[in-house]
């Protein structure tokens, strides 16, 4: 499953457990008035708020979502190999034509899915918002002296200093509020003939919303419950918290004074006149509205109901548990079955894992050349992978005309199984290398290789003899078979049958990960690094984004080489890359597709193609014939 999967489960699961948290504490808290049930609200968005920030965080507990599938091995591929005796240039595989739907992911179906959903309430709610901005031009500033002065009390009253902006119109039928950093009371045009003690409790209402900032909190609130939309918890949740802001103005005007069944009457009235009105569309607070008017009026008509405020406190109560929650979505999360930790890895083990981790949905080519086959895959690792990078994938002594023709049609497939499925319908091997995979030539049977492999500081105190270290883990040497341990004890060199060499780089895979069995008790002391040339620290520092050639001759990739060298040098100086005219191979052919690439590889792949070796002399890279064995 697609890593990021995990993630928004992983968010969806405790964004659920948070909601369900507060329900919990709010039902066992049944005596918390409604500001206090607003307190705890409060809290409650704030670590959803925050929530998605944990996910950077490295958890102290991972926990398994599912067990991990059992590796069932892949069935000998039986396929007709067609050897090509045609002396034109291959057609481009036939690629199955594409739907009018693009072949993504689950993970990037889900992805999209989300991302409209979001989106889409974000604009609504925007549109609201430019709704308003049209209400308030069609409304007027109130001028009633005794409408302004009830306003000024209650303003005193409530200890609410900020300006407000008290309107008038007569296309609202309730009393509305918004804004938080200039809040607006929109009053309806009859509410100025109104007696003094409804006037003030309308007043009171929606001043105990500017008061509360519940303006601020529902905007938030709205960006929440956008991004969590998948979850319905998040949505009843807010509407609870609608809820308990509304109940608390309510208390605000009860506490004043208010007569229950006046100010009752007064709401169950404004509610008939939003529902008459067809309801309301802005994002604004009214005074009153059918869908909580239930639960608000049986709190009014409630003797026994608490109706105080949270304190000073309670509000720093609050405010600590939610960040000790938030902690607690920090130290532990979901994660799929086959996540492991990171930890180093040996040559090429590295790009192995990611290519067992990129999932091709669709593999489908006829008749193509080992050259299109592997141009296909690599196009097709670079859509899947999550990151968009893909693997660099080179083939070693390339016969594009001359070999075999593949046939393939595969869904749903590791790319590592794909290649090796290309691989061996090519009759060659897949080699993972340290920065890029290998397509090379099928050895003889029993035909020697020679590999070398990177080493950690300190394996030759654990290693000490190669030869007798690895004949003691099963490697068999026969014949001209060989181990050695050089530059320092930082690269072992074994020279034996590529399945031997197999058995070899898996052993080394675990020296590096710790677990070779070396003498344990005293560390093992570090050995001193061998020093590299100045030329070859350059070479190695200039990462080229992008190496792309085809078919060209050796003399016009070496000067591609120079010229991406110098453009990627910080001191754009480059370096000097030279061969003489007697080494230049005749009818050699060089294609190379690689991504973020040091020079130095770039380089050696060339040469590999042209069949040659690169040395590094003092002030020049020198490409000449291998040295015969």
């Amino acid at each position: 499953m697609n890593p990021l999967l995990f993630h928004v489960i992983d968010l969806l699961a405790k964004s659920a457990g948070i909601v369900l948290l507060a329900f919990a504490t709010l039902n066992f808290w049944r005596s918390a008035s409604a500001a206090q049930r607003g307190a705890v609200w409060l809290a409650a968005f704030l670590v959803l708020l925050l929530l998605p920030v944990t996910q950077l965080a490295q958890p102290l507990w991972s926990i398994a979502l599912m067990e991990p599938a059992a590796q069932v091995p892949l069935p000998e591929l039986i396929t007709t190999v067609t050897q090509s005796t045609s002396d034109l240039i291959a057609a481009t595989p036939q690629v199955e034509a594409e739907g009018w739907l693009p072949s993504w992911s689950a993970g990037q179906w889900c992805a999209l899915v989300w991302l409209t959903g979001f989106i889409g309430l974000l604009a609504h709610r925007l549109i609201g918002c430019l709704q308003l901005r049209r209400l308030k031009s069609q409304t007027h500033p109130v001028k009633d002296e005794r409408a302004i002065a009830c306003m000024a009390r209650v303003a005193a009253d409530l200890g609410v200093g900020r300006g407000i902006s008290l309107r008038v119109s007569s296309s609202v039928t309730v009393p509305l509020t918004w804004g938080f950093i200039s809040p607006v009371l929109l009053l309806p045009a009859e509410a100025l003939a109104w007696d003094e003690a409804r006037l003030e409790d309308a007043l009171r209402h929606e001043m105990g919303h500017i008061r509360h900032c519940d303006s601020l909190t529902r905007l938030i609130t709205c960006f929440i419950t956008a991004f969590y939309w998948p979850n319905v918890l998040v949505w009843l949740a807010a509407k609870a918290w609608r809820t308990a802001q509304e109940q608390a103005a309510d208390d605000l005007v009860m506490s004043a004074g208010a007569v229950a069944e006046n100010y009752a009457l007064q709401l169950l009235d404004a509610a008939r006149s939003v529902q008459a009105a067809g309801g309301l569309r802005a994002p604004v607070m009214a005074m009153a509205q059918p869908s909580t008017l239930e639960t608000r009026l049986s709190a009014i008509m409630d003797d026994s109901r608490n109706r105080s405020s949270y304190s000073l406190r309670g509000a720093l109560t609050g405010l600590a548990s939610a960040f000790a929650v938030l902690a607690l979505c920090a130290t532990a999360q979901l994660r799929g079955a086959d996540e492991k930790a990171a930890q180093p890895t040996a040559h090429g083990s590295k790009l192995r894992d990611k290519a067992r981790e990129i999932i091709l949905t669709k593999v489908k080519f006829s008749d193509a050349t080992l050259l299109q086959a592997v141009e296909y895959l690599q196009a097709k690792s670079i859509e899947q992978d999550p990151e968009h990078k893909g693997l660099n994938l080179v083939i070693e002594k390339p016969d594009y005309e001359k070999g075999p023709r593949i046939t393939l049609d595969l869904t749903n497939i590791p790319l590592a199984e794909a290649l090796s499925y290309v691989a061996s319908l090519s009759n060659r091997v897949v080699r993972y290398e340290a920065m890029a995979t290998v397509i090379a030539p099928m050895p003889a049977q029993g035909e020697m290789v020679t590999r070398s492999y990177k080493l950690p500081a300190g394996a030759a105190a654990k290693v000490d003899n190669a030869r007798k270290w690895l004949g003691g883990k099963g490697v068999v040497f026969e014949g001209a078979a060989s181990a050695a341990l050089v530059a320092e004890g930082t690269q072992l060199v074994v020279r034996n049958t590529q399945a031997q060499q197999r058995v070899v780089e898996d052993l080394v895979s675990t020296l590096v990960a710790g677990d070779a069995g070396g003498p344990s008790g005293a560390a093992v002391p570090a050995a001193p690094a061998a020093p590299k040339s100045p030329l070859i620290a350059k070479a190695e520092s200039i990462v080229i984004p992008t190496v792309q050639f085809r078919s060209a001759t050796l003399p016009e990739a070496l000067e591609y080489l120079r010229a991406k060298a110098r453009e990627f040098d910080p001191d754009k100086k480059g370096v000097s890359i030279l061969i003489r005219a007697e080494h230049i191979p005749q009818n050699v052919n060089i294609s190379l597709d690689l991504k973020t690439i040091p020079l130095t590889e770039a380089l050696r792949y060339t040469a590999e193609l042209a069949g040659l070796e690169v040395t590094a002399e003092s002030y020049a890279f020198i490409l000449k014939p291998k040295a015969s064995k």
